[in-house]
Order: structure tokens, then sequence, then C-alpha cells
């Protein structure tokens, strides 16, 4: 019901809505009923992972997606044209994938291919937990496999992202070829803007 509400909240207020979910499945679709605008799966390994994000995120002939013509995703108006709306709706969402393990980095190309797929995100806490550098998202093995992914998923005109730590890295990023900015948790945004905030303060008080 949370999920609902802020869905609907963002849709009022104009915005767009990736709801991230644990695995593929009924659920997706449930929430994709409701007016999210996309999916996200996280820890993604296989094609066959990929694969089942499609069947249960488009409808026919894409995926296998059940059709439920008044809901959230149509502001419960109900469509006129059933065919236009499911055409229209498969163009609209957007299903990502995370890739975040070395599994998931050995079979990017296989993953990253898979037709319907329209975006992959690097998760690169886990990643570089995965990788034998926990908390080290900045260590060179981290950032070298991170471009390794940007180069599969751009080779697949797919959009691709991972989380912005600080607005230093941004240009970087985009330099590599990051086409989505992601930045971090609320948690970590709030906590760094109170940071400053102090920051702030303590040079008014000359307490730096």
């Amino acid at each position: 019901s949370e999920v609902r509400e802020t869905i609907l909240a963002a849709r009022a207020s104009g915005l767009y809505s990736l709801i991230r979910i644990n695995e593929p499945g009924h659920h997706e679709s449930l929430v994709l009923d409701m007016g999210a605008d996309g999916i996200v799966i996280p820890l993604v390994e296989t094609r066959e992972q990929a694969e089942e994000l499609v069947k249960y995120g488009r409808y026919p002939p894409e995926g296998r997606r059940g059709i439920s013509s008044i809901n959230g995703h149509n502001d419960f108006k109900g469509a006129a044209d059933l065919a236009e709306f499911i055409a229209q709706r498969n163009r609209d969402v957007l299903l990502f994938v995370m890739i975040e393990t070395q599994i998931g980095m050995d079979n990017r190309e296989a993953i990253l291919s898979t037709p319907g797929i329209d975006g992959c995100i690097i998760g690169t806490g886990d990643l570089s937990m995965n990788l034998g550098y926990p908390g080290q998202s900045g260590h060179p093995a981290v950032i070298e496999a991170s471009k390794k992914v940007i180069e599969t998923s751009r080779a697949n005109d797919l959009i691709v992202s991972l989380p912005i730590r600080s607005p230093e890295d941004v240009a970087m990023w985009v330099g590599e070829g990051l086409n989505m900015l992601t930045f971090g948790s609320d948690g970590s945004l709030l906590g760094a803007g109170t940071a400053l905030f102090q920051t702030a303060l303590q040079r008014v008080v000359g307490r730096e």
C-alpha cells in the first residue's frame, strides 16, 4: 500500500518512478499496474533472469504480462483503445537490470543483449564487496569493471547508470559513457547536505 501511494504521489507531481523489487515475477506486474514507470532488478547474473524481467514486465508479444485495463497505470480511467494502450505501455515501461557481482560481470554480454531490456545500473557498492574491496567503490578494480559494463551497455544501446557519491565524480563517469545519473540514497544525500551546512556554519563562527 505504501508503494502504491508513493507511485500515485509521483504521478500527480509529474515524476517518474522506478521501483526496485527483489526478483522478476508476478509482483513485478502488480507494481507496474499500480503505475510504476519501470522496474529495477538487483543482482542479475544470468540472461534467464533478464528474460524473466521482460516476461513479466511487457505485454504480448514481447512478454507475458497480464492485462489490467483500469488501474493506477492509466489513472483509473480505463482504456478506450486497448490495443493502443498495450502498445504504448510496452514502449513506455523501462526495465533495468543491476550488475553487481563478478558473475554478472562475466555474463554481461548475454544479460545486456537480452531483447526488451532498457538499461543497466551498476551496483558499485555490492560490486566492490564481491570483488574483494568492500567499501571501496572507487578502487581501480571496481572502476575498471564498471567501465566494462558501461561499454557493453552502450554497445547494446542501453541506458546505463551507477551511484554518484560526490559531485566530482559526475564529469568522469559521463565522460566514460554514463547517460543516466543516480545520486545514492536519500540518507546519504541528507547526510551530505547536513555536512555542507555545518561546514558553512563553522566557517561563519570561525571554528573550522
